[in-house]
């Protein structure tokens, strides 16, 4: 009888020990995700999309100004982001989509008058979809 429950207490200590090896290597990966994710977005994040952002203006005749140099910060983004090419294709393949649809936004209000109020609200949520695609990746979501 002591020899049966031994086993079983052996048994649930194996168990518990591979739950526990299992959870520290998902802990692991997601700290080292994390970690990534910081080192090459939290700058384009924080600082420099925004100020970036910040400097666009309209001119009298509804054509973007300073568009030059808000997209040079999103492919300098792109080019920074690289290591997910070979890491997470499928998040590299749709970050580099969105951000291309948000240059393209943006050099085309600077070649064609735009109502202003409908381009901020069009940057607004597509800079949310980028940033929100991002932190899924941080965390380890699905895109």
């Amino acid at each position: 009888m002591i020899e049966v429950i031994s086993a079983i207490l052996s048994g649930v200590a194996i168990l518990v020990s591979i739950y526990a090896a299992s959870t520290a290597n998902k802990s692991a990966a997601a700290a080292i995700r994390s970690a990534n994710c910081s080192t090459i977005f939290d700058e384009y994040l924080i600082k420099k999309i925004p100020q970036a952002r910040t400097a666009l203006d309209f001119d009298g005749d509804g054509y973007l100004r300073n568009g030059n140099k808000f997209c040079n910060v999103l492919s300098e983004m792109n080019v920074s982001a690289l290591f997910y090419k070979y890491d997470d294709n499928e998040f590299f393949v749709e970050l580099t989509k969105q951000s291309g649809n948000l240059e393209d936004m943006v050099v085309e209000a600077g070649n064609h008058s735009t109502d202003p109020k409908k381009f901020w609200q069009d940057i607004q949520s597509s800079l949310e979809s980028i940033y929100k695609l991002i932190d899924k990746k941080r965390t380890g979501q699905k895109i």
